[in-house]
């Protein structure tokens, strides 16, 4: 019997299987103090913890909040969070890329005015321009949450926009702030909005975050849910990030399981009946025999049970 080697295969892990980094989406918006909170103190503690985005998160932020388009099917301003809720079914993520085509026509609505749209259409830009580097154009975000406030009241987003470009290194002129007034070469901030836009899930409030577009909800252990969600490939090193705060790390456990032999039928055993003796001629004349026709079975015998004969 031949034999094959032994086949590995990974068992499945809870609370869930992760073999790669954990994909971490955070929506918010500018003037939300609640996204203001979250962003400026757990957020920015989240991105700069060394070994979090480089070995253990695929961070994405979108600017886009509780906006919405006004549309006829659901209304525009003022606005209104039925009127948001609706929008974000026929529009949003939920639309799974079949949006209609009068979802991003109409008046842009933002839950905190003028000042909130103009904002969270610098942070789209500044995402455009460095889409690889989260931690880069988070920080600007998080610059931008910041002076918001002051920034809406002065009506000062622009100079707001490029003083947080020049404190966190991301250079916001040109390429920002050609995005952000639509004109150059670069990305409209109207294009940028849009892609913000179709990437918003139905939700209730902001911020809101999700891992594996799973939505998570307790924002203040943000690092620990993402340490219980990863499963670190086998036999990898443990993630620093999350044994730091005593958090281990499960691992995938390789089994082996051995592959499926071919195995040879067992023989069957055939029955094989008794030799049969010969036919044995009889006389068609002998007394008492009823008579034969050749090739037919006969009864012979009285007084004991008869004997099939072939004659």
């Amino acid at each position: 019997m031949s034999k094959f080697p032994l086949a590995l295969f990974f068992l499945a892990c809870a609370p869930t299987c992760v073999l790669s980094k954990v994909k971490v989406d955070v929506y918010y918006e500018s003037g939300c103090p609640y996204c203001l909170k979250f962003l400026s103190t757990t957020l920015k503690q989240f991105i700069h913890t060394p070994g979090v985005l480089g070995s253990l998160v695929d961070l994405e932020g979108h600017s886009f909040g509780n906006a919405y388009y006004a549309t006829p099917e659901c209304g525009g301003a003022p606005y209104s969070m039925i009127n948001r809720q609706c929008w974000e079914k026929m529009c949003g993520q939920a639309a799974m890329g079949m949006a209609a085509p009068s979802c991003y026509t109409g008046e842009l609505v933002c839950q905190h005015g003028e000042f909130e749209c103009k904002l969270n259409r610098a942070d789209a830009c500044m995402k455009s321009l460095l889409p690889t580097e989260p931690m880069q154009y988070m920080d600007f975000a998080i610059c931008i949450q910041e002076g918001a406030p002051q920034a809406g009241f002065s009506g000062t987003e622009e100079q707001l926009a490029a003083t947080c470009g020049t404190t966190t290194g991301t250079a916001w002129m040109p390429g920002g702030q050609s995005c952000w007034t639509g004109a150059g070469d670069y990305k409209t901030g109207d294009t940028v909005v849009q892609q913000e836009a179709s990437m918003t899930p139905l939700h209730p409030v902001v911020p809101y975050v999700t891992m594996d577009g799973k939505v998570f909800e307790d924002h203040d252990n943000l690092l620990q849910g993402v340490c219980k969600h990863y499963v670190s490939t086998p036999g990898a090193i443990p993630v620093q990030a999350c044994t730091n705060i005593g958090v281990t790390v499960a691992a995938a456990v390789a089994v082996a399981v051995p592959t499926p032999v071919a195995v040879p039928a067992p023989a069957v055993l055939l029955a094989v009946p008794p030799a049969v003796p010969a036919p044995v001629p009889v006389a068609a004349s002998v007394p008492g025999m009823l008579a034969s026709v050749p090739g037919m079975p006969v009864a012979v015998g009285w007084g004991a049970p008869a004997r099939m004969l072939f004659v």
